[in-house]
């Protein structure tokens, strides 16, 4: 499989395939489209990669997924009213920017079908492009899209619980319970640009312990608290998009980290009931005592003033017998 170029005039056919050895050379023999821009480039979509025919040079300028496509399979070219290439592959749309030299991709989480496309493209009447792809087609009109608030999805992945491996992927975890023990948390976050990550920046803050934003690079996305007191917390991060502009809807997870037992309120509560037991009964055996020693010593001077009498009443009477005898 080749593309040919026919001289109507002469007749002659030239052959353009792929050669390993040469650089300039078709990339790929599976072509799937073939479009001519409003500038009259050529411009071929393989396997491989999106040609552009420089007919200067009787070669080809390639494009692939580490120019920043998002695959280098390429099935569909489309041109919008302000110039710029739509390229369907197999892995998403791309925009290309022919002055800028750049490309700004759109996946299934902006509203796309599917990233699967296949070589089915139109342009209507109005200017808008259709592509179809394996679960549907896409019809949008190129001038409305805001390529600035185009943002990659927010994930969460390797969250460990004092040093051991509490969820691989935490991206659709909301909340989770942990003990007083469990204080010590570290988790890895990110934004799924596979394509330009060295242009993302993150932010993130512990709600419950931060107030404040931490900002760091796409190389520092490992982020570590240890012995964390117990309370209710919320992690929260997000990023920016390639244009630099910050992500509005930060991805959140929550998680508590409850107190031991002993710290508990209702131990509190029973403990203080408990205590108040304690001195009420111990303030009663006191006061019982002392109604006990107090009945006791009455007792006691009740026996003695008996006992005084008794004596009185016998020196009386020994009184009585001495005037007698007297």
């Amino acid at each position: 499989i080749c593309v040919n170029r026919v001289n109507p005039e002469t007749v002659e056919v030239d052959q353009y395939f792929e050669k390993s050895w040469d650089k300039s050379s078709l990339s790929g023999n599976n072509v799937e489209c073939l479009f001519e821009d409003d500038s009259g480039s050529i411009w071929i979509g393989t396997e491989k990669a999106l040609n552009l025919w420089l007919p200067d040079q009787n070669g080809f300028k390639k494009y692939d997924q580490s120019s920043g496509l998002p695959s280098s399979h390429i099935k569909a070219i489309l041109q919008d009213n302000e110039g710029h290439l739509w390229i369907s592959t197999v892995n998403g749309i791309s925009c290309f920017n022919q002055k800028s030299n750049s490309f700004t991709n759109f996946y299934n989480y902006n509203g796309l079908q599917d990233n699967e496309f296949t070589n089915a493209h139109t342009k209507l009447s109005n200017g808008d492009l259709a592509f179809g792809g394996s679960a549907g087609f896409n019809v949008f009109t190129p001038e409305k899209i805001d390529f600035e608030n185009n943002f990659p999805p927010l994930v969460l992945f390797n969250l460990t619980i004092n040093d051991s491996l509490f969820y691989a992927d935490a991206t659709d975890l909301e909340f989770f319970d942990l003990t007083h023990k469990q204080n010590t948390i570290s988790l890895e976050f990110g934004a799924a640009n596979y394509i330009s990550p060295s242009k993302i920046r993150y932010r993130y803050r512990l709600s419950g312990l931060e107030t404040e934003w931490s900002e760091v690079t796409a190389a520092k996305r490992l982020v570590k608290y240890s012995h964390l007191p117990p309370g209710k917390y919320r992690f929260e991060f997000t990023s920016t998009n390639e244009y630099g502009r910050w992500n509005p809807r930060p991805k959140q997870l929550a998680f508590i980290i409850s107190e031991p037992w002993w710290q508990n309120i209702w131990f509190r509560l029973v403990g203080i009931i408990l205590v108040f037991v304690l001195f009420y009964t111990i303030l009663k055996f006191r006061e019982f005592r002392l109604k006990r020693s107090e009945t006791r010593l009455k007792l006691q001077v009740a026996h003695k003033t008996e006992e005084l009498s008794a004596s009185l009443h016998q020196l009386e009477e020994s009184e009585k017998k001495l005037k007698q005898l007297n």
